[in-house]
């Protein structure tokens, strides 16, 4: 006979690992979308042809970390979820590294007058750092 408690333990792990994979596939696609211009624009300029290029390629840069770091927490998420782990599901460095590749990109787009999108990337960056500075803490 299974229990309300139960019941609510199995249907939060299922969350927790759909989350998770929507979150690995997101990160991965992000990834694979990313790689292409980075690979192509890190030589260019290590050279110095397109040195001009060098906030893009920064921008780009900080959209792969967090990327990268969206993907490992989602495969993080994926694992507590199917141990049905209820807590430190996530580890606290991806989260930083996230929230910090969004400040980062933020700022980028501040520079360049894009005010309503940096304000939603360095919020939304903050709070990520903060909700895991926050579960650290209390």
């Amino acid at each position: 006979m299974m229990t309300e408690s139960y019941d609510a333990g199995v249907a939060r792990s299922r969350l927790i690992l759909f989350i998770g994979a929507l979150a690995a596939i997101l990160g991965a696609a992000g990834v694979l979308a990313i790689s292409p211009l980075l690979v192509y624009l890190i030589p260019k300029l290590v050279n110095g042809e397109y040195s001009y290029l060098f906030n893009l390629a920064l921008f780009q840069f900080m959209w792969a970390v967090f990327f990268v770091s969206l993907l490992v927490a989602g495969i993080k998420l994926v694992i507590s979820g199917a141990n049905r782990k209820r807590y430190d599901i996530i580890p606290g460095l991806t989260l930083y590294f996230l929230g910090a590749a969004l400040m980062v990109n933020g700022f980028l787009m501040l520079m360049y007058g894009h005010v309503i999108y940096a304000g939603i990337a360095i919020l939304v960056g903050s709070i990520v750092s903060y909700l895991e500075w926050s579960t650290e803490v209390v």
